[in-house]
């Protein structure tokens, strides 16, 4: 379904992933009151956070505490039910059913890693599975996963720094609303 840079990709920020204290889910505060107001707009129920991380903002209390005073970033949204997918964490590795959908839909800082040549399957995929709306949040500089492997280096080639490269990734988007948030 992806190309061999796509699951190379993944293999690298497994291995990352497991070397550094990275990637708890931490980004996902700085864009927590932009997705409570869209899930109160929508009257969201379900969610899927599509590159979750470790997902210390669902399953860390001590985080949670933190970050939202004691419940859990799914409680604190009012949610009945979220998925945490995250291909580059065996724990949440399952990528949602073929045909799921949920009413809301955030992928966090995740998307920088996807090659070039399979953006458009995963904006697709984003598309088909949310009812409600998407809610993109990004940083404007580059990332270890677009220049971390010289040998990666050729299966990104957009300008990920640019808010322009990321409108003309999702031009395409039809029917639940679609949020772009850029932080830099």
């Amino acid at each position: 379904m992806y190309s061999n840079a796509y699951y190379k990709s993944v293999e690298n920020s497994m291995k990352y992933h497991l070397k550094k204290d990275v990637y708890s889910g931490v980004a996902t505060i700085k864009y927590h009151f932009d997705i409570k107001a869209l899930v109160e707009k929508h009257n969201a129920k379900s969610l899927l956070d599509y590159g979750c991380g470790k997902a210390f903002h669902y399953f860390n209390q001590e985080k949670c505490q933190l970050w939202f005073g004691g419940p859990t970033f799914d409680q604190w949204l009012g949610l009945d039910s979220f998925y945490p997918f995250d291909p580059c964490v065996d724990r949440f590795a399952k990528h949602p059913d073929e045909g799921a959908k949920f009413d809301s839909v955030i992928a966090i800082q995740s998307l920088a890693g996807i090659p070039d040549a399979d953006f458009p399957i995963v904006v697709n995929q984003l598309m088909q599975m949310t009812t409600k709306f998407c809610f993109i949040g990004n940083k404007l500089k580059k990332g270890k996963a677009s220049k971390g492997d010289p040998t990666l280096a050729e299966y990104y080639k957009g300008d990920r720094v640019d808010p322009e490269w990321w409108k003309e990734q999702f031009k395409g988007w039809q029917g639940s609303e679609l949020v772009l948030k850029f932080i830099e």
